[in-house]
């Protein structure tokens, strides 16, 4: 039974809040729950890439029903080696954010060698939320 459908049930209204502060416990401790599984795969992206020579240059956590952590990691491109970054998504198949933020890296590093540019400093932003993204900036103002 639902929320609401609890609440209608009660039939005094400290009985109503009682109940609603129950659930509002229980979504916080999920929320934390999430928040700490997202936190373990942004701390094991972030330790990949460190291999190139990036690091780790912003960090910001929202905290509330649905959590969200950013942050940027910022390093250079030119020395990224596409076939070490495919042995790592390879070695990592069963955690897909990670595999997905290298897979940001390889095509970071695709596009800097197509397009030729003479850049190397990169920042890969991360974003984990409900649904992560990453998003990817060269050049000195990528910080």
């Amino acid at each position: 039974m639902g929320l609401l459908e609890r609440v209608k049930g009660e039939g005094d209204v400290l009985g109503k809040v009682k109940l609603a502060t129950q659930d509002i416990g229980g979504l916080a401790d999920a929320a934390l729950s999430k928040m700490d599984a997202a936190l373990d795969q942004y701390k094991k992206g972030c330790d990949l890439p460190a291999k190139f020579g990036f690091s780790v240059s912003k960090f910001h956590v929202g905290i509330g029903a649905i959590p969200e952590i950013s942050g940027e990691v910022i390093g250079s491109v030119d020395r990224m080696q596409i076939d070490a970054l495919q042995q790592m998504i390879e070695d990592h198949q069963g955690e897909s954010l990670l595999v997905t933020m290298l897979n940001a890296m390889v095509t970071a590093k695709r596009i800097y060698d197509r397009v030729d540019l003479k850049c190397p400093k990169t920042t890969l932003h991360v974003k984990l939320g409900l649904t992560p993204s990453f998003d990817v900036r060269f050049g000195e103002a990528a910080a």
